[in-house]
């Protein structure tokens, strides 16, 4: 009986679940752009330097915040040239979430943080242009 009052308190929403113990999330997916479509959220991500947008529900407390997250695939259909993929993400607080790819593409920008750019790099350039006073032109 105790099991049982202890499922129907559980919450259970179509956006989000718990986590199964043991499940792995192999995938590491950088969300870099977040918009809301309705009751829908689209995101933007970096999946092994390529490029896809996802579609999903909008949260309880409302769109995924940018960042790294932890995701596995969760369907890959592939026929001809035509594919289909759904990622399904575990969230800091072990819930998950399930997003359906509906785009791919190149990712053609590279980038770098500052502090781990090498010295030649055009990271270390613009670094030293934002610390250097802009140089005027005297009138003649």
């Amino acid at each position: 009986m105790k099991y049982l009052l202890l499922f129907l308190l559980l919450p259970i929403t179509p956006s989000c679940s718990l986590a199964q113990d043991g499940v792995a999330y192999p995938v590491t997916v950088h969300v870099f752009s977040s918009h809301r479509f309705g009751s829908y959220q689209s995101l933007e991500v970096d999946i092994d330097g390529t490029g896809y947008q996802l579609l999903g529900p909008i949260g309880k407390h409302g769109l995924l915040d940018l960042g790294d997250y932890q995701a596995k695939l969760v369907k890959d259909e592939h026929r001809s040239k035509e594919w289909k993929a759904a990622y399904e993400f575990i969230l800091p607080d072990k819930k998950t979430r399930k997003f359906s790819v509906t785009g791919k593409t190149k990712l053609t920008a590279i980038f770098i943080p500052l502090e781990t750019a090498t010295k030649d790099s055009d990271a270390d350039h613009v670094a030293q242009s934002q610390t250097q006073p802009p140089q005027t032109r005297k009138p003649n």
